[in-house]
């Protein structure tokens, strides 16, 4: 009788059914459960407009980390919705964008800790999601740390097939 209780506990906490039910709130809603931040959004968005980010298309969010006085923000980088990388760097133009949204200095009155970038193409669908911190980011945007070294730290998903279907389909509109 012991062991099926156990088991029982188990299961129960395995499958996360406290959160399901609304008892427990899971760890991703007790750190990001604050009100976005719309109007410190606005102005970062207008400050990388001033210094030449393409910012048609950007949608931008900064959420508090609950108890901590730091913030993420989160870009939505969408083409279906006028976004274009206007503006050729040494970088490539997703990790530019990136350096770009956290090295001015309204990320920095902001508290801006980490950065989420989620590009999106002509049809909106998600082709990569990306997230570093502010920290390391900055340090690849000095030069204090090797573009290998920053791979390294970045976390993500790509969406190869969709890149791979972007990119047919727009050869074929090449010769077509």
């Amino acid at each position: 009788m012991l062991i099926l209780v156990i088991v029982g506990v188990f299961l129960i906490l395995f499958f996360r059914v406290p959160q399901k039910i609304g008892i427990i709130k899971s760890p991703a809603e007790r750190l990001l459960a604050g009100t976005p931040d719309r109007d410190g959004a606005k102005t970062l968005l207008s400050e990388v407009a001033a210094a030449g980010l393409n910012t048609e298309g950007i949608d931008l969010y900064v959420i508090p980390f609950i108890d901590t006085g730091e913030n993420l923000a989160i870009a939505v980088l969408n083409e279906s919705e006028g976004f274009s990388f206007n503006r050729s760097t040494g970088h490539n133009p997703i990790i530019q964008t990136m350096i770009d949204l956290v090295t001015g200095d309204t990320a920095q009155k902001l508290n801006v800790t980490r950065l989420s970038l989620e590009y999106r193409d002509e049809s909106s669908q998600s082709l990569m999601t990306l997230s570093a911190s502010t920290y390391d980011i900055k340090r690849f945007a000095s030069g204090t740390m090797t573009q290998q070294e920053f791979m390294n730290v970045l976390e993500g998903n790509i969406n190869y097939p969709a890149i791979l279907s972007t990119q047919i389909s727009s050869m074929y509109k090449l010769f077509k």
